[in-house]
């Protein structure tokens, strides 16, 4: 009977190490098509953007591009818009948070990422005064979907 239970708990331990070892990092999703499957899916996604790695395309107040920023597509919309007389498909979340900026103290940054069917997205932040929620700024990027090993700036993970 011992042995029975000796050998009962190592085949118990073996099967639990195997699966935290052979547990693998988050899941990178590579395109619009793998975003837009995850989101379908209900799981959760959070994108990393590194602003060095974007091109910005407009700035009010600085441009200190140096910022790492992340943001969860736990709200999102799908949609289709027209842009530079284009049809484009368009997954989009934004998030409003308080933030310490380096010229104007404290402030409200709304900021907005839409991915593109083509697997570019684009980066708006605008900066508003928390208590009479006057524009203060804004700054926006252009940016490419990375496979977390190039110089593209935005990592979307797959956190299911």
């Amino acid at each position: 009977m011992n042995k029975y239970i000796i050998k009962s708990s190592i085949v118990i331990i073996a099967v639990m190490f195997s699966q935290i070892t052979s547990a693998s990092p988050h899941k990178i999703l590579l395109s619009y098509a793998d975003l837009l499957g995850a989101v379908k899916n209900g799981d959760n996604v959070r994108a990393v953007m590194t602003l060095s790695k974007c091109i910005p395309s407009s700035h009010s107040v600085d441009n200190d591009n140096s910022a790492l920023g992340g943001m969860d597509f736990t709200n999102f919309n799908k949609y289709q818009t027209v842009i530079d007389g284009q049809q484009k498909n368009i997954i989009a979340t934004s998030t409003n948070i308080i933030v310490e900026h380096n010229q104007l103290g404290t402030i409200y940054d709304y900021v907005r990422l839409r991915v593109f069917e083509d697997n570019s997205a684009e980066l708006f932040s605008e900066y508003l005064d928390p208590k009479t929620y006057t524009r203060l700024g804004s700054r926006s990027f252009h940016c490419h979907l990375s496979d977390g090993n190039d110089q593209n700036g935005i990592v979307l993970y797959d956190l299911s």
